[in-house]
């Protein structure tokens, strides 16, 4: 009986799925093979490929937003610097200051002291280094170097391509040579005439422009002529007041930025066309917004229109250096005394106004609105685009 029994289950094992024969099989010979196959692969990489191309000027976008608003707070500190500033002195910080060349004679970039970066320095948390510049001494003075070549993160602008470094200005008058510490901002002198007769029809230069200068072309950061024997003298022999400011501060523009794409070769160490917070030098630490010289005293006439198409007088706001001492081969001081910026391409440059506000230009905007918004008592019927 028994034997017949395991006969049957012998028999009924057999016809099982899970006969010992078949678990007798290697087990992996049950398991699915995942794998994707060449074409798939491809897909996948070429999918991959659209996602990152479509995503990385997203991610770039965002990245330049965080960097402009940097530079924003940046603006917001320098003119709330100044504004402090002119809470404790009753004045605002001057442009830079010229008291004499050699003989006490006028002269270029003779008897340059302090600027209004360096004025500004306790106001922007910067006491250390304000202390260690000598304010009774030139700005070229030795014993100064040590401030003049301190980077600060609050004068430079995280979109600048030339990031901050020690070089030698490409602006520079005196010899020997020394390095300054570069930076990304200037002060607004003013309305400026830039192919002028006497090339010097601008407010950081002792010339005044040889009597083309006038009151209603002065900005908030002028240069400061103490001394009545130089030209500048009669427009600029102190700092400049809040009640000077007579457009509103809230249409004066205060500081904005500079930049360039193109830098001269060599060194080091290297020379720079760059602003240079700490140098008192034209063209390092204060800006100007030029106007062909046809444009004075008729800025709204059709000559005016005509003259500022023709000179491309527009070039100097480019972030171009190069391509702007190409156009402006004459009276290319405008080239050297601007600003510009590399926001949206190139296309707009940062400013804070003298109410503490910072607002973006467009450099397509109507050069004579900008140039009037460089001035504190023009009386300009402009209004902001």
């Amino acid at each position: 009986m028994f034997g017949s029994l395991r006969a049957r289950n012998d028999q009924q094992e057999a016809l099982r799925p899970w006969a010992p024969a078949h678990r007798l099989l290697p087990a992996a010979s049950h398991r699915p093979r995942w794998a994707f196959t060449l074409v798939e692969l491809l897909v996948v990489i070429a999918i991959i490929g659209i996602l990152i191309a479509l995503l990385l000027p997203a991610v770039q976008a965002a990245r330049e937003a965080a960097r402009r608003t940097q530079c924003m707070n940046n603006l917001k500190q320098l003119g709330l610097g100044c504004l402090s500033y002119e809470s404790a002195k009753k004045t605002l910080p001057p442009g830079h200051i010229q008291n004499s060349g050699a003989n006490n004679q006028c002269n270029r970039g003779g008897g340059l002291y302090e600027n209004w970066a360096l004025d500004i320095l306790p106001y922007i948390e910067e006491k250390q280094t304000w202390s260690l510049y000598h304010f009774d001494k030139t700005n070229d003075d030795a014993s100064n170097a040590l401030a003049e070549q301190t980077l600060l993160p609050s004068m430079a602008c995280p979109s600048d391509p030339n990031p901050p470094q020690l070089a030698y200005p490409d602006i520079y008058i005196d010899t020997p040579q020394r390095v300054y510490a570069s930076s990304s901002y200037k002060g607004v002198g003013g309305r400026a005439w830039g192919n002028a007769p006497s090339d010097g029809a601008y407010w950081d230069t002792y010339q005044a422009g040889a009597g083309e200068l006038s009151l209603a072309d002065k900005g908030p950061l002028p240069q400061i002529m103490p001394i009545s024997n130089c030209p500048m003298a009669a427009f600029s022999s102190a700092p400049v007041k809040l009640k000077n400011i007579t457009d509103g501060a809230s249409k004066s523009l205060l500081v904005g930025e500079y930049t360039t794409v193109t830098q001269p070769t060599g060194g080091p160490p290297p020379t720079s066309r760059s602003a240079f917070w700490a140098s008192s030098i034209y063209g390092n630490d204060v800006g100007n917004i030029a106007l062909p010289y046809a444009c004075k005293g008729n800025m709204n006439s059709a000559t005016c229109t005509s003259a500022i198409a023709s000179t491309s007088m527009l070039i100097a706001l480019d972030p171009d250096y190069d391509k702007c001492i190409a156009v402006l081969s004459t009276g290319g001081s405008a080239c050297k005394r601007s600003f510009a910026g590399v926001h949206s391409g190139g296309g707009a440059i940062n400013f804070v106004l003298c109410d503490g506000s910072t607002r973006a230009f467009t450099i397509t905007m109507d050069l004579r609105i900008l140039a009037s918004f460089a001035t504190i008592s023009g009386a300009e019927s402009w209004e902001l685009p």
